[in-house]
């Protein structure tokens, strides 16, 4: 329940999906199927630019500056 009416499940993913995509994907499949073929699209042109690398790459690397040497 929200605001003392009950929404139901698949009214709020609509909703949401609505939101999201600026139209609902279950009134529009045909559109749905094409924005999804373009994000993978966009998705498998950055890993190919990237040479695979994730972007938050360099979180992950240890800077030997920042590295404090191993207690004894």
């Amino acid at each position: 329940m929200y605001t003392d009416k009950y929404i139901p499940e698949q009214e709020m993913i609509d909703d949401y999906q609505k939101h999201f995509y600026g139209f609902n994907p279950s009134l529009f499949p045909e559109r749905f199927k094409f924005f999804q073929q373009l994000w993978n699209n966009f998705v498998v042109s950055k890993k190919n630019t990237l040479n695979y690398t994730p972007i938050d790459e360099w979180v992950f690397r240890e800077d030997p500056k920042f590295i404090k040497p191993k207690q004894k």
